[in-house]
Order: C-alpha cells, then structure tokens, then sequence
C-alpha cells in the first residue's frame, strides 16, 4: 500500500514539473506604427487583448522578448524574426528595435519559387508574435 501511495505522488510530482516547462506561450498583435530615424527603424506593436490569459498582456510583454512577424500561405503559418522588445509602455504599446538585416532576407513558400522578403511583409497593421524564443 505504501509503494502504490509513493508511486502515485511521485506520479503526480512529475506530471507537474512538466506541465510547467513550457514556457509562456507567444502573445499575438499588430504592428500600430513603424518608425524610422537614421539607421534606427521602431516599431510600436499592441498585444491583442484575447491572446492572454491576464487581463493586461503587455504585463507579459518584457524588454528582450522576440518579435516575429506572422506570414500566412494557403494553411502555412510562419514567423519570420523582425527584431526585439526594448520598451513596454504603461499604454499597454510594446516598443520593438527592428533589425534592418533580417527585413532583407527572403523567404520562400511551400509550393512557390517566387522568393518574397520579409520587408515586403513588415507593415503597419502586420500581425506580429512576442515570445520568449531566441532569433
């Protein structure tokens, strides 16, 4: 009786430990404006509301963080790295540095040759992905 009671807390103990090593999941929003001075381009992005459990989502939103930009073919979703958060502003307004490097690279699609660059998709109203992952 005592193994079977061990077994099952143990069980329990690394059901948990796994449940939460996901990690936050990546928050959803659109680019709001993009600006550019010099060799510094910005862009403001505000987090969807419904893309977080919490009531206020750029809480979740830190300095640091990923962004990728969200590009859509036929039923294939990609996110493309654009740059990093450097700012969340009271407003709820993330403030990211984009990288003017990974705006020139081309990607292709799954059933296309035509090459498309990811400055092509990097727009005001672009839907964007914050996370936690690397570039």
């Amino acid at each position: 009786m005592k193994r079977i009671v061990l077994v099952l807390v143990l069980g329990v103990f690394c059901v948990s430990l796994f449940a939460g090593s996901g990690g936050d999941p990546a928050l959803q929003g659109k680019i709001t404006s993009i600006d550019k001075k010099d060799k510094l381009c910005l862009a403001t992005v505000r987090i969807n509301a419904s893309s977080s459990i919490t009531k206020e989502p750029s809480q979740k939103a830190k300095p640091g963080m990923s962004v990728k930009i969200i590009y859509e073919i036929e039923t294939s979703q990609f996110r493309l790295p654009i740059g990093r958060v450097i700012e969340v502003r009271e407003n709820g307004d993330v403030i990211v540095a984009v990288d003017e490097s990974l705006l020139a690279k081309e990607v292709k699609g799954p059933n296309s040759d035509n090459p498309v660059k990811v400055s092509e998709l990097f727009f005001v109203g672009a839907e964007v992905s914050v996370s936690g992952e690397a570039l």
